[in-house]
């Protein structure tokens, strides 16, 4: 079967088609203006112990993420939602205080995280607990510049914390 020159063209535009929409597309992602790193303090404790971990935001130069209580009800919050894991009892989130930042988008002052803010989240550690956990959850975080919001993010964020020796003796009420 003899294949005509057009359907030769036809077949090469079909095949480099998809590769040729898929670069367009690749090159139309914002990249990506927010994320975070975690750590555990301290990376092993004892069943009936407290730690904390901490998320510090690595936020693009230029950018702010609102911060976990803007005032205008129309901007997206960073909060940070622990999973729940068994053997882990968590705490509030600790959000650190805002900086303000004015941008011709707003009437007012926004309170912002800028670059290198660090959410601190205490848990305790169940008395039974024991072995090694991966502990975690969500970051929602929406970056925004001089220019634009760009699109909410979940970032997923986990550490992995050592549960080591026993719980430590209960304490007892002495009376003087």
């Amino acid at each position: 079967m003899k294949i005509s020159r057009n359907h030769k063209l036809l077949l090469i535009v079909l095949a480099v088609m998809p590769a040729y929409l898929i670069s367009i597309a690749l090159a139309q992602t914002p990249p990506n203006r927010v994320n975070a790193r975690v750590t555990v303090e301290p990376a092993q404790v004892k069943p009936g112990e407290q730690a904390k971990i901490k998320i510090t935001l690595e936020i693009a130069d230029e950018a702010h993420v609102n911060s976990n209580a803007p005032r205008d009800p129309n901007l997206i919050p960073t909060i940070f939602t622990p999973n729940p894991t068994a053997g882990i009892i968590w705490g509030k989130p600790q959000y650190p205080t805002p900086t303000e930042v004015t941008e011709w988008y707003a009437n007012d002052p926004l309170p912002v995280f800028q670059n290198g803010a660090v959410i601190e989240v205490p848990f305790t550690i169940d008395k039974t607990a024991t072995g090694t956990l991966t502990i975690g959850g969500t970051l929602r975080a929406q970056a925004c510049d001089h220019e634009q919001c760009y699109p909410l993010r979940k970032i997923p964020v986990s550490a992995t914390l050592q549960i080591t020796g026993e719980s430590p003796p209960p304490t007892r009420n002495r009376k003087y």
